[in-house]
């Protein structure tokens, strides 16, 4: 049960989540990692950018000014204006030198890596590690080590493989660059394909170790190697910031059934939730299964959200388990980045309190707490009042 000790909780002074792991699990949700090839000089422009709704431009702005101050890292705010979708600003990271800050500040600076590799998974760990490969190609064909024709057909090869992952803007195909590069059709063709490999195996060795030996609470331990529980609690801070869900859903019973016995006639069943890629193969990301471990609970994997949608599903139901990943927050400082999430964080939080479920005054202002908060509101079955007359039909 979450003890109302919440209150006072809320008011501390909390850790600041303006840190390079925090960053990296907004990346991990929220971001876009591509390569641009520019075929007048010949030159790639890496790129990293994160985006957000408008709600959450003023927390850009604080990740911007941290990035330099901290790194030397120079991005920039490309301003959105998009009030159809309501899209806001994206913070971007271009050019090989910040780029390449960028990389150094997570690997040999330590503020963001385990084990020397960055605390990222799935498609973005891949894109991270080819982007990574086309920085030191670059390098190569500066140094002389290899040719110009050769750095391009490999990055051409990269990138097209990089872009079937990646939502891009940039829709050019590998015909596309091969034309305008003076390349046969297909020359590009498995040129990377050493790279390609070695990215592979190093993704999936790093999503294995950081899976099975890190524990409950962020502790994490491999080969001498151990890591502060704070950074990877901070890097979960960033994934449910992006991609995670706090929702309260509304139970109505009816008077008849064996589930009525022992049911309440109305119940808030809350629940949180954090959505990904799917795998081809349908198994379970290594994101979810590193959540698992730490946090120390156990969810319900939902391998498609929607049939035809590309998406799976994470979610926490069991109380104990919400109960352990409330606790973990609340340690944080709540950087549910948008008013919105942490609004919603608050009333999930609230509805927890076994005290909704022994009162039938209060259970009935929280449910038209849910009904009426914009961030909060799904799609109902019924409505507010058949959910009240049910309520003040039944003993509770």
């Amino acid at each position: 049960m979450i003890q109302p000790k919440f209150y006072a909780s809320l008011r501390r002074k909390r850790r600041n989540y303006l840190n390079m792991y925090t960053f990296l699990g907004l990346i991990n949700t929220d971001g876009n990692i591509n390569i641009i090839i520019d075929t007048n000089q010949k030159l790639i422009n890496p790129r990293i950018t994160l985006t957000g709704k408008a709600s959450r431009n003023d927390v850009l702005l604080k990740f911007k000014t941290f990035l330099f101050e901290t790194f030397g890292i120079n991005s920039s705010l490309n301003k959105s204006n998009d009030e159809e979708t309501k899209r806001g600003d994206n913070l971007v990271i271009d050019r090989i030198k910040n780029v390449s800050r960028f990389f150094k500040a997570v690997e040999f600076g330590k503020a963001g890596s385990i084990n020397g590799k960055p605390v990222l998974f799935g498609k973005t760990l891949r894109e991270f590690l080819t982007l990574k490969r086309c920085i030191q190609l670059s390098n190569d064909r500066s140094q002389g080590t290899i040719s110009t024709s050769t750095f391009l057909l490999k990055c051409i090869d990269l990138k097209d493989t990089l872009r079937k992952d990646v939502v891009s803007f940039d829709f050019r195909t590998r015909e596309d660059f091969e034309s305008s590069l003076g390349f046969k059709k297909n020359e590009s063709l498995d040129a990377a394909a050493m790279e390609l490999e070695e990215i592979q195996k190093e993704a999936k060795s790093h999503e294995t170790i950081m899976v099975n030996h890190v524990k409950p609470g962020g502790v994490f331990e491999y080969n001498g190697v151990k890591a502060n529980p704070n950074d990877l609690l901070n890097f979960v801070v960033g994934i449910l910031s992006g991609d995670g869900s706090f929702q309260v859903n509304i139970l109505t019973h009816k008077k008849h059934g064996p589930a009525y016995n022992y049911r309440k006639p109305v119940e808030l069943n809350p629940l949180i939730t954090v959505t990904d890629l799917r795998q081809q193969d349908g198994t379970k990301p290594a994101l979810f299964c590193f959540l698992d471990a730490c946090l120390g609970v156990s969810s319900r994997y939902v391998s498609q959200v929607q049939k035809g949608k590309n998406a799976c599903r994470f979610i926490v139901n069991k109380q104990a388990d919400i109960k352990v990943v409330i606790d973990s927050m609340l340690n944080f400082e709540l950087p549910f980045l948008e008013t919105e999430k942490r609004l919603r964080f608050t009333g999930f939080t609230l509805a927890l309190l076994r005290r909704l479920h022994a009162n039938k005054n209060f259970l009935k202002l929280w449910i038209a707490f849910i009904y009426n908060a914009p961030y909060l509101k799904k799609n109902r079955t019924k409505t507010f009042e058949e959910v009240i007359k049910i309520l003040e039909s039944t003993p509770i």
